[in-house]
């Protein structure tokens, strides 16, 4: 993910506003988060487009499945960050989330966010339009995997930048 993501920052709508090296300490972060988790099958794209709703006896039902082997916390990932226009709500979503799927970390969820708020913001700013503020990624599709900045976010350009609502301290 990150190497596919690290080619991005070369793109004129990105290279501006996130620097090599937060994208490089997001994914060091996500290295060493990923050698020491809770490991399972995950899903590997579970977000908002990849679940359909089955109607009340069935519940949601997640398609369009990416299988992977690695840190069960990753598929909450999205869930967590989609949208989100800061700290305080990304903090009370990990909150809802850890209190519906059972064994699910709240630090854990947070430290992913932390690794991978730079590489989805990435994804979010290559898709947005020329004329765009700095802290829009308006372009993506609603409910699209592309990362989003919100309204207030500055330029990521350290480890203090404020991306998708997560800090990468």
């Amino acid at each position: 993910m990150f190497s596919r993501i690290g080619g991005l920052l070369s793109n004129p709508r990105v290279s501006p506003l996130v620097s090599p090296q937060v994208l490089a300490d997001g994914h060091r972060k996500a290295r060493e988060l990923a050698s020491d988790g809770p490991a399972g099958l995950l899903h590997g794209d579970l977000h908002l487009s990849n679940i359909l709703s089955a109607g009340p006896a069935r519940g949601l039902v997640p398609i369009d499945p990416r299988p992977g082997f690695g840190d069960l916390t990753f598929d909450a990932i999205d869930w967590t960050l989609d949208r989100a226009a800061s700290t305080d709500e990304v903090r009370e979503r990990i909150g809802q989330l850890c209190g519906l799927v059972p064994d699910l970390d709240p630090d854990r969820l947070w430290q992913w966010c932390q690794a991978t708020a730079a590489a989805l913001a990435v994804l979010g700013l290559r898709h947005r339009s020329h004329d765009a503020p700095h802290s829009s990624c308006s372009s993506s599709p609603p409910g699209s995997r592309q990362g989003r900045l919100p309204p207030d976010a500055p330029p990521v350009r350290n480890e203090e930048a404020q991306v998708t609502g997560a800090r990468l301290a």
